[in-house]
């Protein structure tokens, strides 16, 4: 199964960026736009996310989608965040890792 590719936090205006950008929406969160090259042989996709690199201890099931919305609490800790594709009981390597830091 393929790895998907370029794990991006998207602007707010659909320019990705490598690390992060974002989009205020109040003044307890920030709302995060995750994006990634779509796996041609995965259906769905889990989304990883962690408080230290490499370490997660979340995993959201995502649909048929390249991208994802996620809101951080400003609680000045640092999210990081990694892809994998899923086909039935196959799942691939994780992405390459992005991470923001809340305010």
């Amino acid at each position: 199964m393929n790895t998907p590719q370029k794990l991006l936090i998207a602007g707010v205006l659909g320019t990705s960026i490598a690390l992060a950008s974002i989009q205020g929406i109040k003044p307890s969160f920030t709302t995060i736009h995750l994006t990634w090259d779509a796996s041609p042989d995965g259906k769905t996709y889990n989304l990883y996310v962690g408080n230290n690199p490499h370490e997660y201890t979340t995993c959201i099931h995502l649909g048929g989608v390249a991208k994802a919305v996620f809101k951080v609490p400003h609680n000045s800790e640092t999210y990081y965040f990694a892809v994998t594709a899923v086909d039935g009981f196959l799942e691939s390597e994780k992405s390459n890792e992005v991470f923001f830091r809340s305010p």
